[in-house]
């Protein structure tokens, strides 16, 4: 039988490692709350070095200039033929020569191109007409 000491001493062991082992859990919690917050500071810190370093670079290595490809309609007169607005509009770094530019006009204007030239392109006659330019419009 058990005298009231030993059962007073028993509940205070058990009252103790109840303690004990919320404490420990308590504590593991608080750690790995710290290790969260750790591993977000490192996080955010990478990815505002990635942005910030990103962007400069791919500013300072971008120093191409692009063509854009667009689209205006003309007008054939007397003094504005199809060959002078090829030597006008035809861009050397994307036609290798003017027949190749008149073929692309009669294409996108459903034209037949006969010799090098579209007959059909007289005085009076209206053209779509393709032309590059570096300005973004």
């Amino acid at each position: 039988m058990m005298t009231g000491a030993a059962i007073c001493s028993e509940d205070h062991r058990t009252a103790y490692m109840m303690r004990a082992a919320r404490a420990r859990r308590e504590r593991a919690r608080e750690v790995n709350r710290q290790y969260a917050l750790i591993a977000s500071a490192v996080m955010i810190t990478a990815l505002l070095f990635s942005m910030l370093f990103g962007i400069s670079s791919e500013a300072s290595e971008d120093t191409n200039t692009y063509d854009h490809k667009y689209y205006t309609n003309v007008m054939i007169s007397a003094e504005v033929s199809l060959e002078i607005l090829a030597a006008r509009y035809a861009d050397p770094a994307h036609y290798s020569n003017t027949r190749e530019y008149i073929e692309e006009v009669a294409e996108i204007n459903h034209l037949p191109v006969k010799g090098g030239t579209i007959p059909s392109a007289t005085p009076g006659s209206k053209l779509i007409i393709p032309y590059y330019s570096e300005d973004f419009k």
